[in-house]
């Protein structure tokens, strides 16, 4: 890693970390709808999701940070479950992909402060 990727690697995670704490928020509200809206939530989740599971896709192109493929992964996964109702399994499913970008970011935040960038 040097520190222009680190930098890149940093600023991907935090963006999709972030982005997926919003979208976890949302997910878990779902269940809460009254009925008739909840067709209408869960569609706006799952594009929400597949813009960040674009993201993620982006960051491992860019940066083959192995982490962003995993958050890629488990957004996927996320979307199934919550297409299929299953809203407790897929907030446990965003809850890896949160991880799996903030280690990323910590990975990068570690080299940027050993070389004394931050």
């Amino acid at each position: 890693m040097d520190p222009k990727d680190a930098v890149q690697r940093f600023q991907y995670g935090e963006h999709i970390k972030t982005a997926l704490i919003t979208a976890s928020q949302l997910e878990m509200s779902l269940p809460s709808y009254p009925e008739k809206d909840r067709a209408g939530g869960q569609k706006m989740l799952i594009a929400l999701l597949e813009g960040i599971r674009g993201d993620a896709g982006v960051a491992y192109q860019r940066t083959e940070e192995i982490m962003f493929q995993n958050s890629s992964s488990q957004l996927s996964t996320a979307i199934s479950q919550i297409e299929s109702g299953e809203y407790e399994s897929a907030a446990v499913t965003i809850g890896g992909a949160v991880s799996s970008a903030t280690t990323a970011a910590q990975k990068a935040w570690e080299y940027l402060a050993e070389h004394g960038l931050i």
